[in-house]
């Protein structure tokens, strides 16, 4: 092994071969080589890799981590992950009559792993004690188990060559048949897996019959298993796990599989660990479990497993060394000592001492690089936004989010706002920003109800915390233990009731909440009708609303910045959705937009007051002639009106011309009156 490492030196693998490139990650930490022989030759150190250093995805190819010493060189590193494939061992097995105790031969490579192969029809468990054969020390001592297709049948053992003695105590009924043995040899060190606990935000019982956990992450970590804890002693429940994008309905399956529970007696089977198809890219986890053959679980907490990383290194570098990564971080090609790992694993003499995980002074954003995050362009038409609130902060990149207040004003899409701040001019920048709608919406709890029975339906109104707050969902909360009911949930408005969504509630065997999402978000009032049937009405101990939750990243200027608010406007554009991803995953710090205030028009210059009356002029001027022309056009008299002639009694209709009329007649000439003037006497 010497002669290894030696030959490493020699050829220079294990020397820095050039300078390093610090400005490629946004994370550092500093790491001590404060062990007994770190600082001799010939040895190789250990160095476990922060969790806060590591992507989400770890690349399959290369690295994402540079290591440096204290000249700023580079330093050549193995990396080793997880566990490292393993190799079967051929064992000699020797059973006594009694089939629960068996000698193996001593192995001819050394065991770290002994299986045993359980055959059964029955869930089965065993307490397994494998001695050294020599010495009847204990070497482990485990419970091993099978329920159909899942199974924990492996003993981890340490290094041993060993001959051994095996036994078995069952718990319960044994095996159908013999119980057979594989032996395995992992030639390089196994690194158990990082445990990271975490709380769930919410649970819920939709109507699809399954309770839905909320499980928010840190950020999106390299997660292989998560392991959930629930209450019970007997269960066998169907559970999936999604990840939860941005908006809405962003959901992508990750694992659906079955867990099982037997702890009865001596007997103790837990099959609660969820393995994921690939680790989660974003924040927030949705694990739903079947309640319809059981009462509705809700998971207490949940163990997320992380495979550890490691770097060897070999000694003698001078330190401290700096570990550089983050979640930006470049990938690179991995050192040319990487096929040395089986050896410096054995060549280990210590590990090294990792300091805590800050920014890398020499690391440069890429939005500031491109100038993406700068002020830029001036609002066109400011007067267009209704409202503004004042944003406070530290400058840098933030988090900015939206309150109730806000939604009220911008309504359900949050499209119509802008962040500014003021030029030299006097005009105002536009701040470049992000706009997120967030996985988890916001809840207000215990929402203040009226109800209402009405024959067979119970008609429980609910008022909006926040007027024109759009909403996204509703909790309704029982101790009703079993029930069947129909529901109606209407939005109020103005003299009448628009149906917002209807389902069906079927209680369970324990207390639950029914969480319904309401389509189109609406602002006021709601009503929710519960068709009783026949029963009683069904208690209510609690109705909880959601609304959107939304939120700016942005780089506020050192000046500060205002937010600007307005309804039916178009979305801002701008470039920095190049970099969303890296931007909602770096942005740690968080900024305060203060409660919109209704923004008072500004007063008019010289030439807007100039077109402001010129217009009024034409205005009254087009007004007065509209109305002279009206009066031109109507007649001065009214034309009379003639009935219809009477043959029978020589009278026009119910009309009688006066005497006045008679008399011009007469005095024309014209003795039949009809006027025409004729001059002619009778008989000529």
């Amino acid at each position: 092994m010497q002669a290894t490492v030696a030959i490493f030196f020699a050829t220079g693998l294990a020397l820095p071969r050039a300078e390093a490139a610090p400005a490629d990650h946004p994370l550092e930490a500093t790491v001590q080589l404060d062990c007994d022989r770190c600082s001799e030759p010939g040895g190789t150190v250990r160095i476990d890799v922060p969790l806060d250093l590591r992507l989400a995805t770890e690349p399959e190819a290369g690295v994402s981590l540079s290591l440096t010493d204290a000249n700023g060189h580079t330093v050549p590193f193995a990396l080793a992950t997880a566990t490292a494939p393993a190799q079967t061992v051929r064992l000699r097995v020797h059973s006594t009559e009694a089939m629960d105790r068996w000698t193996i031969e001593a192995p001819p490579r050394p065991l770290d792993t002994l299986q045993l192969r359980i055959e059964s029809d029955r869930p089965t468990a065993a307490t397994v004690t494998v001695r050294d054969a020599r010495t009847d020390a204990v070497l482990a001592e485990q419970l091993v188990w099978r329920w159909g297709l899942s199974s924990q049948d492996e003993v981890p053992l340490p290094h041993t060559t060993a001959p051994l003695a095996v036994s078995l105590r069952w718990h319960g009924p044994r095996a159908d048949r013999p119980v057979g043995f594989t032996g395995w040899n992992r030639p390089e060190l196994a690194l158990a897996d990082e445990v990271l606990t975490l709380t769930p935000a919410r649970t819920a019982l939709t109507e699809l019959g399954t309770t839905t956990t909320v499980l928010p992450l840190p950020r999106p970590l390299p997660i292989r298993a998560l392991d959930i804890e629930v209450e019970g002693d007997i269960l066998t429940r169907t559970v999936t796990v999604r990840q939860v994008a941005s908006g809405p309905h962003g959901e992508d399956e990750l694992a659906a599989t079955t867990i099982r529970r037997l702890r009865m007696g001596a007997t103790h089977i837990d099959d609660t660990t969820v393995s994921l198809r690939r680790p989660p890219a974003t924040d927030v986890l949705q694990i739903s479990l079947d309640a319809t053959s059981g009462p509705p679980l809700a998971p207490t907490a949940v163990h997320a497993h992380i495979p550890r990383r490691a770097l060897y290194v070999h000694t003698g570098h001078p330190g401290p060394l700096v570990l550089r990564g983050g979640d930006a971080a470049a990938i690179e090609p991995t050192s040319e000592v990487q096929s040395a790992l089986p050896e410096m694993i054995n060549a280990e003499v210590g590990t090294a001492t990792v300091g805590p995980v800050g920014p890398n002074p020499d690391w440069v954003a890429p939005e500031e690089l491109s100038g993406l995050s700068a002020p830029g362009t001036p609002l066109d038409q400011p007067d267009r936004f209704t409202h503004e609130a004042p944003v406070t902060g530290p400058a840098g990149l933030v988090r900015i989010p939206l309150g109730r207040d806000h939604l009220a004003v911008l309504g359900s899409t949050p499209l119509g706002l802008r962040l500014v701040t003021p030029g030299p001019d006097g005009t105002l920048l536009q701040v470049p920003h992000l706009l997120r709608r967030l996985p988890v919406d916001h809840a207000i709890a215990e929402v203040p109800t009226r109800r209402e029975e009405q024959g067979r339906r119970s008609r429980v109104a609910i008022d909006n915390p926040v007027p024109g707050l759009p909403l996204t969902g509703l909790s309704l909360h029982t101790d009703a233990p079993l029930f069947s009911r129909e529901l109606t949930i209407s939005h109020q408005l103005e003299g009448y009731l628009a149906p917002v969504r209807m389902a069906s509630w079927q209680g369970g065997a324990a207390p639950g909440a029914l969480h319904l999402e309401l389509p189109g978000g609406p602002t006021g009032p709601l009503v929710v009708e519960l068709d009783n049937g026949d029963d009683p009405p069904l208690p209510l101990t609690g109705v909880d609303l959601q609304w959107p939750a939304w939120e700016l990243i942005a780089t506020l200027p050192p000046a500060g910045a205002t937010l600007l608010m307005g309804r039916d406007l178009p979305p801002a554009e701008h470039d920095l959705m190049l970099l969303s991803d890296q931007l909602h995953r770096r942005a740690t710090a968080a900024a305060t937009a203060g409660p919109p205030v209704a923004r008072t028009p500004p007063p008019l210059g010289g030439p807007d007051k100039v077109a402001l009356w010129v217009g009024l002029l034409a205005l009254v001027g087009g007004l007065g002639l509209l109305i002279l022309r009206l009066v031109r056009g109507l007649p001065l008299e009214e034309p009379a009106e003639h009935g219809d002639g009477d043959a029978e009694d020589g009278h026009a209709g119910d009309s009688t011309p006066a005497d006045g009329e008679d008399r011009d007649a007469a005095d024309r000439g014209d003795g039949d009156g009809d006027g025409d003037g004729d001059e002619t006497a009778p008989g000529a």
